[in-house]
């Protein structure tokens, strides 16, 4: 029988990479070790509540938690569900993303004259870890017509950083406003 995740270690493990010399490397590292570990199914994380879901009109988005977040990183859990395409956005800070279950669909922009143009794509599996970039563009969804799970580790206070979206048609550059960020969403 597998044992539960445990979310307080995985958040300290976090804190501590993000605070090293390498924090990409590091935070890579605990991410890795942690999506092995789910997607092999040694240990087991609970679905989000769907008092966390994210909608756009009748759409369901998926699950985002935050575990954690402060001025060294944010760590979250996020539940992709199929049928929704995500708008071009960044992060402002470097992220790892590794995921457990389904797989990312990750389309990734080349950020030119204040748009964004899309430049490659690349599908995260089960206990894969990507790294992103301060500056890297990118818009997921759920691969395959499945639900995706993930952990998210931003390396910096997500929250409040000023971030970019981009139009998901014209691929032009605005600030990110969670509302639309939400109308900005399409089906996949």
């Amino acid at each position: 029988m597998a044992t539960p995740f445990d979310t307080r270690q995985f958040v300290n493990e976090c804190r501590d990479a993000a605070s090293a010399n390498d924090p990409v490397t590091a935070t890579r590292a605990v991410v890795r070790e942690a999506v092995r570990a789910l997607a092999s199914g040694v240990v087991t994380l609970p679905r989000l509540d769907s008092i966390h879901a994210r909608r756009s009109g009748d759409m369901l988005l998926g699950h985002d938690r935050t575990l954690f977040e402060d001025g060294a990183a944010t760590v979250t859990v996020v539940e992709t569900e199929p049928g929704h395409y995500q708008p071009p956005h960044d992060h402002a800070m470097c992220a790892v993303i590794g995921v457990f279950e389904g797989g990312e669909r990750n389309r990734f922009y080349r950020r030119t004259e204040g748009r964004a143009r899309l430049a490659t794509r690349r599908v995260v599996r089960p206990a894969e870890v990507i790294a992103l970039r301060e500056r890297t563009v990118h818009a997921i969804s759920a691969d395959a017509g499945e639900p995706c799970r993930a952990l998210h580790v931003y390396l910096g206070p997500l929250s409040s950083r000023p971030r970019s979206l981009f139009h998901p048609e014209s691929g032009i550059e605005e600030p990110y406003d969670f509302d639309t960020y939400l109308y900005y969403v399409r089906a996949a």
